[in-house]
């Protein structure tokens, strides 16, 4: 950790934790009494949740450059997130044709382009990359 750095406060740590788990609690918002029948993959999504968050709160305290590090890592999340709903999560609740049939009139949609977590990857990655790089000067002979 870099000795100048302060530790992520309490509100940050809050809204970190927060903002990460809000895609779970919207879903769990929208699909009420049906959510128990896709429990299995919202608990995966709730381990990988777990996994990004504890993640971005390693790379603020050790990153060299974290003013790249931590977008680059929300950006990577989120593409894990999307990958993993697109993959498994959606199916799932598609899979459910009372819940399907029953938010249709208010045009819910549960559809997430692939595409999505592609980009956030590519958005994310260098700058993650970039964040983590420790660069060593060069001593002039």
């Amino acid at each position: 950790m870099d000795e100048n750095r302060p530790p992520l406060s309490g509100a940050a740590r809050a809204g970190l934790w927060l903002g990460a788990f809000g895609w779970l609690i919207g879903l769990c918002a929208v699909t009420g009494p049906d959510t128990l029948a896709f429990a299995g993959p919202l608990a995966g999504g709730a381990s990988l949740t777990v996994a990004c968050a504890l993640a971005i709160e390693a790379i603020w305290r050790h990153a060299a450059r974290p003013q790249l590090a931590l977008p680059g890592a929300i950006w990577c999340a989120a593409a894990a997130v999307a990958a993993y709903y697109g993959l498994i999560v959606e199916p799932s609740v598609r899979a459910v044709p009372e819940l399907v049939d029953r938010l249709a009139p208010y045009g819910v949609s549960f559809g997430l382009p692939p595409q999505w977590a592609a980009v956030a990857l590519l958005v994310g990655l260098p700058l993650l990359l970039a964040g983590l790089h420790r660069s060593e000067p060069v001593a002039a002979e």
